[in-house]
């Protein structure tokens, strides 16, 4: 897979809000995420499937990707590999977001920078992004 990019969009996001990525198969998953994230600064784009980021990536780069891992169509673990395996997209974490008992095992052989077992807490997920890319500073 190529990703093609607007190199004007490769600048870092440090004089906006951080910019995350949702991707899950669960409208309702998404909704909260965005509702929760957004109520903590981040700005927010979501996808309701793993083969929409490929043209949502390709407008812009985002400062973190949350990605469920089962997903109709194509898994995260598999857009997590090719991500991870792309000069492009190499550099941005990505935190799987999962029910499944062996997340921790599933993050790590696709690269995963971090992981956040379902149900989970808003602060859960910006605690993770605190860890990954900073606490964001208005």
């Amino acid at each position: 897979m190529v990703i093609t990019v607007n190199m004007d969009i490769m600048k870092i996001h440090s004089l906006h809000k951080p910019l995350i990525l949702s991707v899950d198969d669960d409208p309702d998953i998404l909704f909260a995420t965005r509702a929760v994230m957004q109520s903590r600064g981040y700005e927010v784009r979501s996808s309701l499937n793993g083969e929409n980021i490929w043209a949502l990536l390709g407008k812009e780069l985002p400062d973190v990707i949350l990605m469920d891992i089962q997903m109709k169509g194509i898994n995260g673990d598999t857009i997590c590999s090719l991500l991870k395996n792309s000069n492009v997209t190499r550099d941005i974490p990505v935190i799987i977001l999962s029910g499944n008992d062996d997340i921790e095992q599933l993050a790590k052989r696709c690269g995963a920078d971090a992981f956040v077992r379902k149900p989970f807490t808003g602060s859960e997920i910006d605690d993770c992004i605190v860890k990954l890319i900073g606490r964001y500073r208005a």
